[in-house]
């Protein structure tokens, strides 16, 4: 507790802090002794002196001033000491002083100063605006704008002259703030205060309402308090009757004789909809006189300990007249507050900001982590924070799991942890909240429940109970459902543990890897490749359902996925952080993941076997042609051909367009003609001097090659085997990495062999490095090339991913994959989504080359400043 021995040495030695006070005046002032008491006027002024509080006090001033009981001895007490005696009596240590009320000779800030150390200054906000209204200004009529301009000013002039603000909106407004005001109500209200008649007196809501809101944003920036005088004192007893008549201090509005003031507004309970705004969460504010008449509302008694329930059973009420809707909402409430002060004071001990909370209590209960998270920013005033693992109840179950006993996984990394959102989890797709679902018919038929309104999806699942009655003061839940309106926020997948999955070991630095190119917390950014997602959305269900034979089953599947990822974007463009860290590799793994949900495994199944057999078909020219090519001519256009053929993408709607205008050859060999250098991105020399070497000196070719590659067809049979071909001519191994599973037109590991032993028909080098990696298992007899070459020892090889996504995020890829990379010397990453919306911007510890054409305009603007269809040749040596 070192941090507090200052705050601790100043509550051992100041008696007493008078936190608002007004200026004392002097000794032939006409102010009335007893005004300092009440505002009420007239021959009722004298019945202020009945009440027993008031008598209390007045007991312990005629103790401090030696005097006898009756009120005029105790004024003759003052007269006796007089004004320097008197102050010596009552003040010793601080005062804050509120000198915007009008006193009669009221001394001034300076002539206080001489009584105690330490004298601030408190600025009444209402009090400096209506000085500037009556002050009017130049020549012209007020506008809320020429207002306002003046008031904020002369605001920020005082601001460093003062220790706090202070307003009195409850005594003109109440306490209900209306914190949408507008500048319309807010310039008919001034108006309306013009016209009055002067002095300028403020007390028309909206106005109030709008300039209070504005000096809190005044403070907020200045890092000073706002006191909020309630207004609730029934009298200004103690702190009052201690001061001499010479010295009388205001320290309250006081009592019914204050015009303004409405007791039932002024509520303390009505500031809610205030501290709920997000603009003035950093706002400090002080309640003054907040106690009676509402003090069974906002606190105990002392006599009443926290197990009496907060005096739900009062003397006219039973337990049974509760709602038990009330009563559940008090426990959860008592428990989340007292688990959140008590980790807050345990992390105090040790130094920690962060609060990991985990087990049943919490899990999937948003209201209960929101009132955890309140309770620890309010013991901490905000200097520490709540954190909520998204998966603790997997990740705990799973600790103790490997608590128990051993299971070899001692290992386990997150990096084998992977997310996915079924429609069925509990929360998930848009703001629907219904029971886990697994089998697909069921979860199809929820799925049809929806009903669209526009853009809104909703379902007619369970809601919420009927709203609270807040008796004994509970608090009503302000959302829909029984969620707080944040709560929503809260959004747990299904967590896999999938152990085969590992680190790329070819990674500069994992721990800085970051895979996605393109920030989707920029708000135009997601609203973007949503909307191409959202219109992608209807050709993709073709493609599913046809994928399936276009049966009656496959159509109601079809529809029942549109609106279950449609229901995913939604709830996204709500809240991108709803799943955890949103990038475009994660949109679209979650668009494949719904595919296989409703039993889609390969939409694309057909379109990819007729453009392979199409592409297979003409590859023996193309070998030829290569063949008939020098060294350097030959790999310039084994390059132009991988990004020729990288056009064929059926996730890229300018492509789609495309395929109606032509037939695969005959778009291929279009965009073959355009391969025009340089290119947006263009470090082709470079790579060329790596593979040829420069003049005489010929470098070592690589040891083993990996190349990622993308889509079937051409892009696969034109573009990318005939370089991994090259390279096997040159001697280096070469490792084929393809989707586990198939996304879009990507080409699959598991479909890969097939279409390697086809190629292989056609070429010797193809054939040999197949055999010799395992690919084909009998030696091939009919070569149709027209020559022999003797087999290569050198091997061309397959393996899997270990993800079904258009991208990739080398954070999570197959130990097969990372096996085949500890001896690879040269990475390849080909196609849009491998190598520019991830892994653009990814250093390796080897050679790197990534290819693409960009089938997105605003792709190609954002990331390279060109335009759709231009290409991308990266080359970056070892790091």
């Amino acid at each position: 507790m070192e941090n507090f021995e200052e705050l601790k040495r100043a509550v051992e030695i100041v008696e007493i802090v008078d936190a608002h006070a007004h200026n004392i005046v002097a000794l032939d002032s006409t102010v009335p002794f007893l005004s300092c008491f009440s505002e009420i006027i007239g021959d009722t002024l004298s019945d202020s002196l009945q009440p027993i509080d008031f008598k209390r006090g007045l007991n312990e001033i005629c103790e401090l001033y030696g005097s006898s009981l009756p009120l005029d001895a105790v004024e003759e007490s003052r007269r006796r000491f007089g004004l320097e005696a008197s102050a010596s009596i009552c003040f010793k240590a601080i005062l804050l002083i509120d000198d915007g009320i009008k006193l009669n000779k009221k001394l001034d800030i300076k002539w206080h100063e001489t009584l105690v150390p330490t004298v601030g200054r408190i600025l009444q906000v209402e009090h400096v605006a209506e000085k500037i209204l009556e002050k009017g200004p130049n020549g012209t009529l007020w506008t809320l704008g020429s207002f306002m301009e003046a008031f904020t000013k002369e605001l920020k002039s005082e601001a460093e002259k003062v220790v706090t603000f202070k307003s009195i909106v409850a005594h003109h407004s109440g306490l209900s703030v209306n914190t949408e005001v507008t500048q319309k109500e807010a310039e008919e209200s001034l108006n309306d205060v013009l016209c009055a008649t002067k002095p300028v007196r403020i007390s028309n809501k909206s106005f109030v309402d709008y300039i209070f809101m504005h000096a809190l944003e005044v403070a907020q920036n200045f890092d000073l308090p706002m006191q909020i005088d309630t207004g609730q004192q029934q009298f200004g007893f103690l702190s009052t009757l201690l001061v001499p008549q010479e010295y009388m201090v205001l320290s309250f509005s006081l009592q019914s004789g204050d015009k303004d003031l409405d007791l039932r507004p002024a509520n303390p309970l009505n500031i809610r909809n205030l501290l709920e705004d997000k603009r003035f969460t950093k706002n400090r504010l002080v309640l003054l006189h907040a106690s009676f008449p509402f003090i069974k509302d906002i606190g105990l008694s002392a006599s009443t300990i926290a197990s009496s329930f907060g005096k739900a059973i009062s003397e006219n009420k039973e337990l049974e007249d509760y709602k038990p809707e009330d009563i559940s909402l008090s426990l959860l409430r008592m428990i989340s507050y007292n688990i959140g002060q008590i980790a807050y004071l345990n992390a105090l001990r040790f130094g920690l900001k962060r609060i990991f909370f985990g087990g049943f209590f919490i899990r999937g209960h948003a209201y209960t982590m929101d009132t955890i998270s309140f309770a620890v920013q309010f013991w901490s005033k905000g200097d520490a924070q709540a954190m909520f693992l998204r998966h603790e109840g997997f990740l705990g179950a799973l600790g103790a799991f490997m608590s128990y006993e051993k299971h070899g996984l001692d290992d386990l990394m997150v990096h084998q942890l992977v997310e996915r959102f079924p429609m069925g989890a509990p929360y998930i797709g848009g703001n629907v909240h219904g029971p886990p679902l697994g089998d697909l018919n069921e979860k199809i038929s929820w799925m049809e429940k929806f009903v669209r309104k526009g853009t809104e999806i909703t379902a007619p699942v369970p809601m919420a109970p009927p709203a609270t009655t807040g008796l004994g003061g509970f608090e009503v839940p302000s959302s829909k459902g029984v969620l707080r309106p944040d709560a929503s926020k809260l959004n747990v997948g299904v967590l896999h543990l999938v152990p085969s999955l590992e680190v790329f070991p070819l990674l500069a630095d994992p721990r800085t890897y970051e895979p996605n190119t393109i920030d989707l917390s920029d708000h135009g950014e997601l609203e973007y490749w949503f909307t191409v997602l959202s219109e992608h959305l209807s050709d993709l269900v073709d493609k599913a359902v046809a994928s399936e034979g276009g049966t009656d089953d496959a159509k109601r599947r079809g529809d029942a996925f549109a609106r279950a990822f449609s229901a995913h974007l939604a709830r996204l463009m709500e809240e991108p952080a709803a799943y955890g860290k949103l990038g475009l590799a994660n949109l679209l793994e979650l668009r494949e993941e719904c595919l296989r949900e409703f039993h889609f495994f390969d939409a694309y199944r057909t379109i990819k076997q007729r453009e392979n057999e199409a592409s297979l078909a003409v590859l023996p020219d193309l070998l030829l042609e290569l063949d008939s090519m020098t060294e350097d001519m030959r790999l310039l256009t084994l390059i132009e051909g991988v990004l020729a053929a990288n056009i064929f993408d059926w996730g890229s709607r300018a492509c789609v367009d495309l395929y109606h205008k032509g037939t695969i050859i005959e778009i291929y060999r279009m965009s073959r003609k355009k391969m025009q250098r340089p290119w947006r991105v263009d470090d082709f020399d470079a790579f060329k001097v790596r593979m040829l070497g420069s003049g005489e000196r010929k470098p070592q070719p690589h040891k083993r090659a990996l190349l990622f590659v993308d889509n079937s067809g051409a892009d696969i049979v034109l573009g990318m085997l005939p370089l991994a071909r090259e390279l096997l001519r040159r001697g280096t191994e070469v490792v084929l990495v393809a989707n586990s599973l198939p996304a879009l037109n990507d080409v699959t590991a598991m479909e890969l062999p097939d279409i390697v032993a086809e190629a292989a028909k056609h070429c010797d080098i193809l054939r040999g490095a197949a055999e010799a990696g395992g690919l084909l298992v009998d030696a091939m007899s009919n070569i149709q090339d027209g020559y022999k070459e003797d087999t290569p020892s050198v091997p061309l090889m397959v393996v899997e991913n270990g993800c079904g996504s258009p991208c990739i995020d080398l954070r999570q890829v197959s130990s097969e994959l990372a096996a085949a990379a500890k001896d690879a010397d040269l990475v390849i990453l080909e196609g849009m989504g491998r190598s520019l919306h991830t892994n653009y911007n990814a250093k390796f510890k080897c050679d790197a080359l990534k290819l693409a054409m960009v089938k997105n305009q605003r792709l190609a603007q954002k990331l390279v400043k060109g335009n759709i269809y231009d290409c991308v040749c990266r080359y970056e040596p070892a790091s």
